[in-house]
């Protein structure tokens, strides 16, 4: 996404300048797609198993029910941004928001594994209009550093609480409703954003945006899909042609991707950030901690329903100190930067995640849960700092 600090606010002067009770209006609007984002991410957890019962999927649907959003997302925020530089970032949030909201109304009565898959697909498209677009306009409402500063906090804010309530509201949802009631909170979320974006979001494009680079794009998609697709493949039915052959073309493509990037002028993602020791580390940090926390995240959201015995209310009430700890976690590791070097915040936030690992296990509830509370902001913490 090609976004300019200085840019930004040049680009289009805020209405809402001498009025800043405007401001934090349009920051309250856009908070409500960043509020969407975090709870359909730990909501959906609660609802599998009465996905399960409901549309009889296979293991590995039920995984990619799971995934195809995230991986659609992740493969178009980059272009989405560009997209908004160009169109308007207002406009593009609405577009999202619109597309969003109707495509879950088709996800809540999907009738079958494979629909529910496409429809996750499709709003993994839509959901990627969303995010670059808030942070960019919330740049641009507040081009003071002091008042930007704290917009982006609580922005951030946002996410955390959105994965606390997540647990406690998709099992209460899926306790009294059904699995759809997930997706369908999606209108209600959407609708404010949708009235009121017009008169309290100034719009905001980029006045030199760069080039966007389809074939980057494509081949972006081409390195995660196969990768992914070929590690579920071979979990399931062991290491065969398809699953070896998929991974194998996905590492491909990757090269190929990493050599464009190094050719382009304006590349989709500088590589030469990773030359960067402090840069390098920090993501592989993150990548670790993220892989692990979602993982694990998964695994509870199950194992409290099924071999745990609990009802989806009981389930997310349980769930929530894991979730709620890692989103307190993160802001304390953003705060605890200036006090001491990357490596000691990032120790022991990776100690932190291992004692959550190490004994989210233990066969007494009670004990398994304050394990997970404990252990839970150790990827908030080193994410947070890095």
């Amino acid at each position: 996404m090609t976004v300019s600090i200085n840019s930004a606010p040049a680009a289009t002067a805020s209405p809402a300048a001498g009025r800043p009770w405007r401001d934090w209006l349009a920051l309250g609007l856009l908070m409500f797609p960043v509020l969407l984002v975090a709870v359909d991410n730990t909501a959906l957890t609660f609802a599998l198993p009465a996905i399960a019962r409901a549309l009889e999927p296979t293991g590995v649907q039920l995984l990619w029910i799971v995934d195809a959003y995230p991986l659609v997302l992740a493969g178009l925020l980059v272009s989405m941004g560009s997209l908004g530089d160009r169109i308007g970032r207002r406009r593009l949030l609405v577009v999202g928001s619109m597309g969003f909201a109707g495509l879950s109304v088709a996800t809540a009565f999907a009738p079958a594994p494979e629909w529910l898959i496409a429809s996750r697909a499709a709003l993994g498209f839509f959901g990627a209009m969303l995010m670059p677009s808030t942070l960019s306009l919330i740049r641009n409402i507040f081009p003071e550093p002091n008042r930007r500063r704290l917009a982006v906090a609580i922005w951030a804010a946002g996410f955390s609480g959105g994965a606390a309530l997540g647990p406690i509201f998709g099992g209460w949802l899926v306790e009294h409703f059904w699995w759809g009631a997930v997706f369908l909170v999606a209108v209600p979320l959407m609708l404010p954003l949708l009235v009121l974006a017009p008169a309290l979001i100034p719009e905001s494009k980029d006045p030199a945006p760069g080039k966007v680079d389809i074939p980057s794009i494509l081949l972006s998609m081409l390195v995660m899909v196969p990768v992914v697709y070929g590690i579920k493949a071979v979990a399931t039915e062991g290491p065969g042609a398809a699953g070896l052959g998929s991974i194998l073309f996905g590492l491909l493509m990757g090269v190929v991707f990493v050599r464009r990037q190094h050719r382009l002028k304006h590349p989709l993602l500088d590589m030469s950030l990773f030359r960067n020791r402090v840069f390098s580390t920090a993501i592989s940090a993150n990548v670790l901690a993220l892989f692990s926390f979602n993982g694990f995240i998964l695994f509870l959201a199950q194992h409290l329903q099924a071999p745990g015995g609990n009802d989806p209310v009981r389930g997310g009430r349980r769930h929530d100190p894991c979730t709620g700890g890692h989103g307190g976690g993160r802001p304390g590791g953003g705060a605890a930067g200036p006090q001491g070097p990357p490596r000691v915040c990032g120790g022991c936030g990776a100690d932190l995640q291992r004692h959550r690992l190490q004994h989210g296990g233990l066969r007494k509830p009670r004990r398994r849960t304050l394990a997970a509370a404990g252990g839970a902001p150790g990827p908030g913490v080193g994410g947070g700092h890095g």
